[in-house]
């Protein structure tokens, strides 16, 4: 699977390159459309495998290649005259996005699940049972 998905964002670089310095503003306004299309579809189809791995291959494409394709896009063109900088940038808000997304995503599973623990085994169940 992870073989498939490093193809995917291969396929997704190859997709973007090129159609993206002829029409950004398409692309870039395109793209969360495209993206929540495939997080609908994983929503409705998740629990079939051949679909999911589909579905997971299209996400791929997306997520993978296109979406660093549009931020390392919109951030060049953004400051032009600093290559370098700019490419610094990218790679700093690629990986304080990594972390921000994963602590708040890590933060929201555990609240979900204190929340569940505390509805199923909380104190006034016990008061019940007593």
């Amino acid at each position: 699977m992870a073989s498939a998905l490093v193809f995917a964002n291969t396929v997704g670089n190859l997709v973007t390159g090129k159609p993206l310095t002829y029409n950004a503003r398409k692309w870039v306004t395109a793209f969360p459309l495209a993206l929540i299309a495939v997080y609908a579809a994983l929503f409705f189809l998740g629990e079939f495998a051949v679909p999911m791995i589909l579905i997971t291959f299209v996400w791929g494409i997306l997520a993978g290649g296109i979406m660093s394709n549009i931020n390392q896009y919109l951030i060049s063109s953004a400051a032009p005259e600093v290559p370098e900088f700019a490419n610094g940038l990218f790679i700093a808000s690629c990986n304080i996005g990594t972390t921000v997304g994963s602590a708040v995503g890590g933060l929201l599973i555990g609240l979900v699940v204190i929340a569940r623990r505390h509805f199923i085994y909380g104190p006034g169940l016990r008061l019940a049972e007593e």
